[in-house]
């Protein structure tokens, strides 16, 4: 049976099933996680990000490239904002529509075994 979920939940489960003795039974788990970003995390705080860290490592990043960059051409940072097309995160590729909002927001799904 798939399960939609998170590493984490991943984890849970297999101990769960591991403490049941349920050998036979499948469980698929697919996440968004990116394994660099937490290895990376992971070697600065010794523990694995929670599920949305990288999303909101992104946010925060693009904010203070919008600080910097807007401030010195003189924009508000709605503004900057509204002149991005995409941004290359960590999470994923953020794309951007005329309004600064971004398009789509799918989760990029990856099969774990």
């Amino acid at each position: 049976m798939p399960i939609v979920g998170t590493l984490g939940l991943a984890n849970v489960v297999n101990n769960i099933l591991v403490e049941l003795s349920a050998d036979d039974q499948i469980y698929v788990f697919y996440t968004q996680e990116n394994k660099e970003f937490n290895a990376k995390f992971k070697a600065v705080y010794g523990v694995f990000p929670g599920t949305y860290a990288d999303n909101a490592y992104d946010g925060l990043i693009l904010l203070v490239e919008a600080v910097s960059q807007a401030n010195g051409r003189g924009q508000s940072i709605s503004d900057y904002l509204k002149t991005k097309t995409n941004y290359h995160g960590y999470a994923k590729i953020y794309r951007f529509d005329q309004n600064g909002d971004v398009k789509g927001g799918e989760w990029l799904l990856e099969k774990i075994k």
